[in-house]
């Protein structure tokens, strides 16, 4: 369906396509290990993309155990 816009009134409808992987980033391989045996290769993941405009976000995550400090 098409945006219809006019007078204070719109109507529309978004679609959300999302891919998240998680593991260990390799930056000269191009590589993330998904679960310490899987390989993914990132230009060969994003190729279903190819054209779209995308919004890439990068977490990461450290933890610190203060407990036995």
């Amino acid at each position: 369906m098409a945006n219809k816009k006019s007078n204070g009134y719109s109507y529309t409808k978004s679609t959300t396509t999302t891919k998240k992987m998680v593991g260990i980033y390799d930056a000269e391989a191009g590589i993330i290990t998904v679960d310490g045996t899987e390989e993914k290769e990132l230009l060969t993941e994003l190729q279903d993309f190819e054209g779209a405009i995308v919004e890439i976000s990068i977490t990461v995550k450290d933890k610190e155990n203060l407990a036995d400090e």
